[in-house]
């Protein structure tokens, strides 16, 4: 071999030294930095709130499903709302796959493997909840020409079972209402009991509702659906007045509020209702002190 042809070929392809064989153990590589369940929960979080889930290819298709749900459908804010929040689950958790991936029968076994890792262990109610949304999602696709078939269908609703509910005597009610520090709790919780009002319902009341005069509230149930609920007793109403007196009537009666350690308000928006898990909180905060009020009260026998 010539030495230019030498030259090229050691240009080409490179030498290589081999490591010098040593008894001594190799030092193991270190491990892939891992999420923690927090970290990976805000992740969530914020593909949600800041609509980033979109850029999957699956993300992109629940927004064509979102606008049309939101205008042609007229789905309201809440349902627009659960709907996304499962729905960008499943495109996260998806995020490598298109929507073609979905195709039964495989779609049907990707499906039933992302209800079971997420939802595995919650009640029957809230499993048919998720597959109701996951339905209407995957039928709106077939109809849109996007897939050949459902693949929700063959997978079955789970069996529901009657809950037992035991239900608050009046001495309850009368004590759970009666030791609420502030008039607007006092007035919410009995909303709840003498009215029969959802969670939901409450939430969504504003001070516009409220038709003293004819003594009628005006309740948006589910659905965007509106009834008109009369005012049972005079002692409400004249309580709902003095609640009103001064308020703007875009206001919400339950509204979020943060507070400082010696209970000052710190931020609050009086025309936002508060979301579930907030008025959840705030019933059993409610729940609290009935049971602190019961206790110092025996105390002080």
């Amino acid at each position: 071999m010539s030495e230019a042809a030498f030259t090229q070929l050691s240009l080409e392809v490179p030498t290589t030294t081999p490591e010098p064989c040593s008894k001594e153990p190799r030092p193991q590589r270190q491990s892939r930095a891992r999420l923690t369940l927090a970290q990976a929960a805000r992740i969530m979080r914020e593909a949600v709130k800041h609509k980033s889930y979109r850029s999957t290819p699956v993300g992109l298709e629940v927004a064509h499903f979102i606008r049309w749900f939101r205008n042609e459908y007229g789905a309201t804010v809440e349902t627009l709302r659960d709907y996304e929040a499962i729905l960008a689950k499943l495109a996260i958790d998806h995020a490598d796959l298109e929507l073609r991936d979905f195709e039964p029968p495989e779609g049907t076994t990707r499906l039933r493997e992302f209800i079971d890792e997420r939802w595995g262990e919650a009640a029957p109610r809230t499993r048919k909840k998720f597959r109701a949304v996951l339905m209407s999602f995957f039928k709106w696709a077939q109809a849109e020409f996007k897939l050949h078939g459902n693949p929700v269908v063959p997978i079955r609703s789970p069996r529901l079972r009657d809950v037992e509910r035991e239900l608050f005597s009046a001495e309850d009610v009368a004590r759970i209402v009666g030791v609420q520090p502030e008039l607007r709790d006092r007035v919410a919780l009995k909303l709840l009991f003498l009215m029969g009002l959802r969670k939901g319902e409450l939430a969504a009341t504003r001070y516009r509702d409220f038709d003293l005069g004819r003594r009628r509230l005006r309740v948006h149930g589910k659905g965007g659906k509106i009834r008109h609920t009369p005012i049972p007793t005079e002692e409400l109403r004249q309580e709902l007045a003095a609640l009103s007196r001064r308020r703007d009537p875009l206001e919400h009666l339950l509204f979020p509020q943060k507070r400082g350690p010696k209970g000052t308000v710190i931020w609050e928006d009086r025309r936002k209702p508060l979301s579930g898990p907030a008025l959840h909180r705030w019933w059993y905060r409610c729940l609290t002190w009935a049971v602190s009020g019961c206790s110092r009260q025996l105390g002080d026998r």
